[in-house]
């Protein structure tokens, strides 16, 4: 969905896709209680459009899941 090769395994999000929306999207979720929804246009080879919820996971450790839906 976000056309990222083999070399981004074991890599952040962040550290694959360098996108500064997306990166905000994902702090406000791990500030958050409740889950937070944004679309984000993606510029890539083949540019799109995202709907991107982000909430954060039970435990304490500052993990967030985020879901990405075309």
């Amino acid at each position: 969905m976000l056309l990222v090769g083999p070399d981004s395994v074991g890599k952040t999000v962040l550290e694959v896709v360098r996108h500064a929306e997306l990166k905000a999207l994902l702090d406000q979720g791990r500030r958050s209680l409740e889950p937070v929804t944004r679309e984000i246009d993606f510029g890539n080879i083949q540019p799109r459009r995202l709907l991107v919820r982000a909430a954060l996971l039970p435990g304490g450790q500052g993990g967030v899941l985020a879901v990405f839906v075309t």
